[in-house]
């Protein structure tokens, strides 16, 4: 499940299928900031704030609200298993990498399910990706995600803010892999927590 915290409006989130360094998402209404944790032995050592691609960034109440929540819970987050459940995934590379331009603002409007578990989703700047996410959810042992396989739950999706959720966001994307047509899948069989 990627929420991790909520405060007030503000969702702290963690994706496993994500690219390193481990990193938490604070999203507020459609407004995105990443916290990079920089973990030495174990111990969070530094924690480095920055804005997502795709997204406009926090007010300066929600950035500071950020801060607080992720420099107190870091900690938490390594000793907990969050690390462990990351380091066991397929991760892309950095979304510096990207041949692709990325626009500065990005939002999903509009979603038509293909059948099966496929979604075409419509983007704010014109183009539109068909994204399968069978693998993700076949792959995943993690009952919260694996409920998503019920077609009646999967259809369940809706946009919120822009981001593509399901439920209590018990199951959201990064923007930015919805776009580019990369939802990692567990790699050598491994199985996505």
């Amino acid at each position: 499940m990627p929420k991790l915290y909520e405060y007030f409006v503000l969702l702290v989130m963690f994706y496993s299928n994500e690219h390193e360094p481990v990193h938490v998402h604070g999203k507020c209404q459609g407004r995105e900031m990443r916290a990079e944790l920089i973990i030495v032995n174990g111990l969070v050592v530094d924690v480095r704030f920055m804005n997502q691609p795709g997204r406009l960034p926090l007010s300066d109440s929600e950035i500071r609200f950020f801060k607080e929540i992720v420099v107190a819970k870091s900690d938490e987050s390594c000793t907990s298993g969050l690390i462990f459940c990351f380091a066991q995934i397929d991760r892309p590379g950095s979304y510096q990498q990207e041949a692709q331009v990325i626009p500065d603002v990005l939002n999903i409007t509009h979603v038509d399910p293909l059948g099966g578990y496929r979604l075409s989703l419509d983007f704010d700047d014109g183009s539109t990706q068909v994204v399968d996410f069978e693998p993700f959810l076949a792959a995943s042992a993690h009952p919260a995600i694996r409920a998503y396989l019920d077609p009646d739950r999967f259809a369940s999706c809706r946009i919120e803010h822009g981001d593509l959720v399901w439920g209590d966001y018990d199951l959201c994307f990064p923007i930015v892999d919805l776009y580019l047509n990369r939802i990692a899948i567990p790699a050598g069989g491994q199985k996505a927590a």
